[in-house]
């Protein structure tokens, strides 16, 4: 994996804040469509440096960690992870993805297969 790609959790430990929190900014700044800024790879989002700076930009403001999950209404300890709309959307289209080229891959076996 290159060197310039990193996951949303590294994103979090990085700015030091959760993962929640970075879904939470992306969800209340519209303009931002963050798959024009991601890649998969297996079941892991990989956000290009474009899409880092973004991001990173979002949570410039200086405050705490505490002030950010109190803004964003997020506790870090919460048991149940409060998942909004555009997110699950966004995953369900990462996981139809997966599928589409899962099954690719193995008509792909298959005719080696028969070779």
């Amino acid at each position: 994996m290159s060197d310039n790609l990193k996951t949303i959790r590294e994103l979090a430990d990085e700015l030091g804040v959760s993962k929640q929190a970075i879904w939470q900014k992306i969800k209340r700044d519209t303009s931002i469509d963050l798959r024009q800024f991601t890649s998969t790879k297996g079941n892991t989002v990989y956000v290009n440096v474009d899409g880092q700076k973004t991001i990173k930009s979002m949570f410039k403001n200086g405050s705490s960690t505490k002030e950010h999950q109190h803004k964003d209404d997020i506790d870090d300890n919460e048991k149940d992870a409060v998942y909004d709309q555009d997110e699950v959307k966004f995953l369900r289209n990462l996981v139809s993805e997966i599928q589409s080229e899962k099954k690719e891959l193995h008509k792909l076996l298959d005719q080696q297969q028969r070779l």
